[in-house]
């Protein structure tokens, strides 16, 4: 039976961790220990119980993302004319952060995804890239099996990137229809936020560990969003934490271009 609509005025049962010692190994992303941090919600096995029984009977997964610039950059394979073609590993795009400033190839992270899924479970898995730059998940709810196929087996929503122009009630909105078709697929909130804010051309304030910003209010309801239908919830600020506000404050331009912000 589904879960009834989330309650915002309830807390959550956990909330995110922040306290975590730095690991010395955190220059490596492959590192076990910032894989652990990211994932600050894993659904039940009964959730997964679908997914686990198409993959290990040998069956082909459509796999599909939503959300804005930042699902647009997990890649795609056969969907011309849509720019996530330019993260399959193929074209080179220009990179800006010296000294590497030329052309270089970028594979994102649903297609290299899809490739680690084929090693361990080769099939005709299939990647769907529904992603749509600078659209917020309340625009996405209304037509959301047209932008991906209607009977998916993971589907991953990153909307975290647009938590200023994102409402609750529209992320909850996508759980909820996604969750009501038959055989509903598995979920991964994959959140993102933004790092700093630019006063100065010359100089990036990063935001402080734990303030109150858009994005920190949205990770946090989407923590509460997991565990009230039972779903994942990884986040890229929770893996890298540590790493950024334990070191020099350094950005691509000098080492004194950075500051931070004490909340």
């Amino acid at each position: 039976m589904r879960a009834g609509r989330l309650n915002l005025s309830s807390p959550p049962r956990t909330s995110i961790q922040h306290h975590v010692q730095p690991s010395p190994k955190l220059e490596v992303l492959q590192d076990p220990e910032l894989l652990q941090r990211s994932l600050v919600h894993l659904a039940p096995a009964s959730s997964l119980l679908g997914l686990g029984r198409h993959l290990f009977g040998g069956g082909a997964l459509d796999i599909a993302v939503v959300g804005a610039s930042v699902a647009q950059a997990g890649g795609c394979l056969d969907q011309p004319a849509k720019r996530c073609m330019e993260y399959r590993g193929v074209d080179r795009l220009y990179n800006p952060v010296p000294p590497h400033q030329h052309r270089v190839l970028i594979k994102g992270f649903l297609v290299r995804f899809l490739e680690a899924i084929n090693r361990t479970w080769p099939a005709a898995h299939r990647i769907h890239n529904g992603a749509a730059d600078a659209t917020p998940a309340d625009l996405l709810a209304e037509c959301l099996f047209s932008h991906i196929p209607r009977r998916p087996h993971l589907v991953v929503l990153e909307f975290g990137s647009m938590a200023k122009s994102t409402t609750p009630e529209a992320v909850e909105a996508i759980v909820r229809a996604l969750l009501d078709v038959p055989s509903p697929p598995a979920i991964v909130f994959l959140s993102v936020r933004e790092w700093a804010h630019r006063r100065d051309p010359r100089n990036l304030t990063l935001w402080g560990q734990y303030e109150r910003t858009a994005w920190h209010r949205m990770e946090n309801y989407l923590l509460r969003l997991c565990q009230h239908y039972r779903v994942s919830c990884l986040s890229y600020f929770e893996a890298l934490a540590p790493l950024m506000y334990s070191r020099p404050c350094l950005t691509w331009r000098s080492p004194h271009s950075c500051t931070r912000r004490r909340a």
